[in-house]
């Protein structure tokens, strides 16, 4: 496999070789070029590069290449498989009954005894993950793995975009890789950072990922009086929940509150009857387990030939001028020849192999994505 990597910034691109017959390019792109009509014609100038290449452009804030953290640049990926089969496709997502049915349409067709593993970007805010979650435990075997990201924006998050050899401003879109053979080494680990606190609760009404009441109190209330005046807590203060087993859990992130009806509005689906725990962290524990997350991937793919490395844009939030503390620490694990992409998303949907658990969207989470070709 031939991995190159280049940068557009302050109006220039690195002066790395293109090779022109690379299969796959992915492209994450600030939000800056998606909506300023005086920058480049990004797609024209990179098919122009790569005339051969599916090209896909996921978006995000901050970008991160090598060793090295940017912001209002745009940051590519080519590679060139020598042995592995790759097919791509995307389709729009209108509502979630016509998603599934495209998405079993295709699987249908994709589907073959030598799929090994299945890379999936999306739109980050009009997507619904916790949907298509049920599809894939339905339609796909157990033994296929997906990794599935959700794209970013900017901390206002005014629209998130993943495309397919275009470059649009159409929403909604949802980009699937599917490897095939068995020359492609793909392992990953996800890990979140919270510890819980606390007593367990329960969420007693929730609506989508609304929450009103816990523990039959206004949900607003409970974090008011128990919450914000603990000082050495991040805030947003995140949760955990679980239905039965909490070997599964899942962490929620805060997005708002509301006053008027005392309701909290999380990032994705929390529903009721679910229990929750309220969760903590540390700094240092965040920077810990951005390196726990490449060691456990390691221990399966030692000798990746890239690693690709998608955070929670929280960790960057909380994180602030100490990142390249957790750039720091991903790099003194990873093998000296390994090429690093690193890319913050909205959430992740992956699922813990040491278990054999079901997917599940998770939060505030960092995956860790090793790829390499016998």
């Amino acid at each position: 496999m031939k991995i190159e990597q280049r940068q557009y910034i302050s109006e220039k691109w690195s002066s790395e070789e293109i090779n022109t017959s690379a299969q796959l390019v992915l492209v994450f792109i600030a939000p800056d070029f998606l909506r300023d009509s005086n920058n480049i014609d990004v797609h024209s100038l990179l098919k122009s590069f790569y005339p051969q290449s599916d090209i896909v452009y996921i978006s995000t804030y901050w970008e991160i290449l090598g060793n090295s953290i940017f912001d209002k640049s745009i940051s590519i990926t080519a590679m060139t498989f020598d042995k592995t089969p790759i097919k791509l496709v995307s389709w729009e997502v209108n509502n979630i009954e016509n998603s599934i049915e495209v998405a079993s349409k295709l699987a249908k067709e994709l589907l073959s005894n030598d799929l090994k593993h299945i890379l999936v970007f999306s739109d980050g805010l009009w997507v619904n993950g916790s949907e298509l979650i049920k599809w894939m435990k339905e339609i796909l075997p157990r033994n296929i793995w997906v990794t599935w990201w959700l794209a970013w924006d900017n901390p206002d998050v005014i629209n998130t975009y993943a495309w397919l050899n275009s470059f649009s401003v159409e929403k909604n879109n949802i980009v699937m890789i599917w490897l095939y053979g068995d020359s492609i080494k793909i392992w990953s680990c996800s890990v979140s950072w919270w510890t819980k606190f606390g007593i367990k609760r329960t969420i007693t009404k929730s609506k989508w990922n609304i929450v009103y009441e816990v523990d039959w109190e206004p949900a607003l209330e409970l974090y008011k009086d128990y919450l914000w005046d603990k000082s050495w807590l991040f805030y947003p203060i995140p949760i955990s929940i679980f239905d039965k087993n909490e070997d599964e859990a899942v962490v929620r992130t805060l997005l708002r509150i509301n006053k008027e009806d005392k309701s909290v509005v999380f990032s994705s689906d929390v529903p009721e009857w679910y229990s929750a725990y309220f969760m903590k962290a540390s700094y240092d524990d965040i920077i810990k387990w951005a390196g726990s997350s490449t060691r456990e991937s390691y221990k399966l793919n030692p000798h990746p030939q890239i690693a690709l490395l998608v955070n929670c844009i929280s960790r960057r939030m909380v994180l602030r001028q100490r990142i390249e503390e957790e750039i720091e620490e991903v790099i003194s694990v990873v093998w000296k020849d390994c090429k690093i992409a690193w890319f913050y998303s909205y959430g992740e949907i992956w699922k813990n192999i040491s278990i054999d658990s079901d997917y599940f969207l998770h939060n505030q989470t960092m995956t860790t994505i090793l790829i390499s070709e016998d």
